[in-house]
């Protein structure tokens, strides 16, 4: 049997395997020996262009009625749904936690792999081209980890419990977490690394490119506080990209009006399944719906009128019923804004808001922003930000991140049967819990709930 196919099937029969990080395969079958093995290793979008979801559950975005709650089959929806501090009542295993570490584990095993294959003059662009690939995907996931499972980086808590980095394809290798503090450095490490070695255009968006880790940049850096280092970024990756879809040149109407691998995205990725956002009773937050003008089409767009006042979304960047977990231009324009407007450059942040929504809103009727306080002005991009990536993970790394600022806190709250169930800010539930099995294993620290 080909060697490649010999990898893929034991890489598979691991990666569904809820133990998989802690068993060790033969490694005289897993390693591949050739460039094609492994970037055939990449292109697995089944297993590298999924992420997880689950920020999506917790945040403002919807609420579901009494009804479409019921209906909910996986207790992790239903715990999540309402916060509550026992995520998995009994279920050993998590997908949102084994699922990055899968990808994590396809390109650690690609990068030792690169070590034994020498670079020459015929090979060289293919060779870094596979390297900054793999840094990246092992960035990506790393970082989707610790939005979920460590808590919101604040400067101040550097030395708490970060996520476990693994940075080897050795299974047997001890487990431990890291800091928050190593945590980010090894993803900016990553990041930066694959940043010079990506090229500037592959043949599918489900492939990084150089502007896709400028991208991540810009969003790690802004997840961090670090507003001078997200503008930078934000502001290299739009020189190479900068292009926005008109919504005046969609279809409304359908029922999935944004098109597969449409020219706003930077990096395709989408998540793990879940039934609550193709739920007909999962319906648009009232306050957000509101905030809509009459002639911005993106109410029209993202959303499917069900009843009066009830919206269910439609608006998937996937192009598909799939929620959109990847990297996309409009996302960098509002990174952007923000960095500029916390910067004091508010020309540069009118500039972002504006070149952005007059995209967005029916043609001849969007009066540009004018002259704004900076406080004005940054309750304007936040809340472009909410109405832009609505049900995108970006909502659930703001909250975390703004519930460190007074005037920004919000209690999130949503009431089934009767009861009322609340997030207050910077409660612990803001931090998910790492599966049982995980901590059965590797003896790794729970986080608190």
């Amino acid at each position: 049997m080909n060697r490649l196919y010999i990898v893929i099937i034991l890489l598979a029969i691991l990666s569904c395997r809820e133990d998989y990080l802690e068993k060790k395969p033969d490694k005289s079958l897993v390693v591949p020996t050739t460039l094609s093995d492994l970037e055939a290793l990449l292109n697995n979008t089944t297993v590298m262009n999924e992420a997880p979801g689950l920020a999506i559950l917790g945040v403002d975005d919807f609420f579901m009625s009494d009804e479409g709650y019921q209906g909910f089959t996986d207790p992790i929806e239903q715990y999540g749904y309402i916060w509550e501090s026992d995520l998995y009542h009994g279920q050993q295993s998590f997908s949102e936690w084994s699922s990055p570490y899968r990808q994590i584990f396809y390109a650690n095993t690609v990068l030792e792999a690169l070590g034994e294959i020498a670079i020459e003059a015929g090979n060289k662009v293919q060779w870094e081209t596979i390297k900054g690939r793999a840094l990246f995907h092992r960035a990506f996931c790393h970082y989707q980890l610790a939005q979920l499972f460590c808590a919101p980086y604040t400067g101040e808590n550097l030395n708490d419990p970060g996520i476990p980095l693994r940075l080897n394809a050795d299974i047997d290798a001890a487990v431990s977490r890291s800091s928050i503090g190593q945590t980010y450095d090894q993803i900016l490490k990553d990041l930066k690394e694959a940043e010079e070695l990506l090229p500037l255009r592959v043949p599918s968006r489900t492939q990084p490119t150089a502007g896709s880790a400028k991208a991540m940049l810009a969003i790690v850096y802004m997840a961090t506080g670090s507003y001078a280092e997200a503008e930078q970024y934000a502001s290299a990756a739009l020189d190479l990209d900068s292009t926005l879809l008109d919504y005046n040149e969609l279809n409304s109407a359908a029922r999935l009006p944004i098109g597969r691998y449409n020219e706003e995205v930077i990096f395709h990725s989408i998540s793990n399944y879940y039934s609550f956002p193709y739920s007909a009773m999962a319906f648009i937050d009232t306050t957000l719906l509101a905030s809509y003008d009459e002639n911005d089409l993106r109410k029209s767009v993202f959303f499917r009128m069900r009843d009066v006042n009830r919206y269910t979304f439609k608006g998937y960047y996937s192009g598909a019923y799939s929620l959109f977990i990847g990297i996309a231009i409009d996302e960098i324009y509002l990174v952007r804004a923000e960095a500029r407007v916390r910067s004091n450059d508010i020309p540069g942040a009118v500039e972002d808001l504006n070149a952005l929504l007059v995209k967005r809103w029916k043609s001849d009727t969007y009066i540009p922003i004018g002259e704004k306080s900076a406080d004005e002005l940054l309750a304007m991009v936040l809340l472009e930000k909410q109405k832009e990536l609505v049900f995108r993970p970006a909502r659930w790394t703001d909250l975390r991140r703004l519930n460190q600022e007074s005037k920004h806190q919000r209690t999130l709250q949503r009431t089934l049967n009767g009861i009322l169930y609340t997030l207050p800010p910077n409660d612990r539930r803001y931090v998910y819990p790492i599966p049982a099995d995980e901590i059965t294993l590797s003896g790794i620290e729970q986080n608190e709930r």
